[in-house]
This record gives C-alpha cells, sequence and structure tokens, in this order.
C-alpha cells in the first residue's frame, strides 16, 4: 500500500509543526534562564535586595562589633593600629552579615588608601555601604 501525495505533505506539515514547537519550549527555558541568571547577577553586583539585619535579630551582628566599626570608621583607618582592626574584624566574621560588614569595611580601606589625595566625595558611596550594615541607631 502506497501512500498517496496528501498523506505525505500531511506527514510533513506535522514534523515541521512538531520541530516548531519544540523550538518554541527550547527557546522560552533558553530565555527564562538567561533572565533569572541576569536578574541575580544584577542584584548580587550592585547589592540589591539585601539590607541591613535589625539589631537584635537572629544573626544580627555582635553589637560589639558595630560599635568597634562604627568607632573606626569616626577615627579613619590610619590612626588605628592593625593588630586592634584584624581582632574586630575577627569578631565580625562570626556571622554572615558579619562577613557582609567586614567585607564592606575591606572595601573602604582599599578605596581610602587608593584615594588619599583624591576628593573625599569619591569615598561617601563606600562609606554609606559600610554605614548599611550597622545598626539603625549607630548610623
Amino acid at each position: 500500500m502506497t501512500r498517496g501525495p496528501s498523506q505525505d505533505d500531511e506527514l510533513a506539515r506535522a514534523r515541521l509543526r512538531g520541530r516548531r514547537a519544540g523550538l518554541a519550549i527550547l527557546v522560552v527555558v533558553a530565555v527564562a534562564f538567561i533572565v533569572s541568571s541576569t536578574s541575580q547577577i544584577t542584584r548580587a553586583v550592585f547589592g540589591l535586595g539585601g539590607g541591613p539585619v535589625p539589631a537584635g535579630a537572629p544573626g544580627a551582628i555582635d553589637p560589639a562589633c558595630t560599635q568597634g566599626v562604627k568607632a573606626l570608621l569616626d577615627a579613619r583607618f590610619s590612626r588605628v593600629d592593625s593588630p586592634a582592626r584584624e581582632v574586630l574584624l575577627d569578631a565580625c566574621s562570626r556571622t554572615p552579615e558579619g562577613l557582609d560588614l567586614s567585607a564592606a569595611l575591606k572595601r573602604l580601606k582599599v578605596a581610602e588608601e587608593q584615594l588619599t589625595r583624591r576628593c573625599q566625595a569619591e569615598l561617601s558611596p563606600l562609606r554609606r555601604d559600610v554605614e548599611a550594615h550597622l545598626p539603625a541607631d549607630l548610623r
């Protein structure tokens, strides 16, 4: 039994529709993956979506750590000896939030060292980043 020309055309059209549907599903999945990845990377790079932890919340930073960091900010890094700074940063690194504060403080330190002769206005965003990790009563 042989197929007629109309059956072959119908089979070819069905295969084409199947391929198009498969490609459409693949494109939707790929676009969703790209959008999700871009969103996550953007939030991580620009620090969006996260915020300071309220004082007393589970996982909150030790008050001695936050007060020490505030004292460091007020005194400037150059006036605080390195061992005292390292002890403070070690105490702050015991919680994930403390690690964030420690990282922000280290970024500020490096920037201050690089920009000591430049305009202080360039340090303001980094300083605000460090202060954003402090409890509201210490800002």
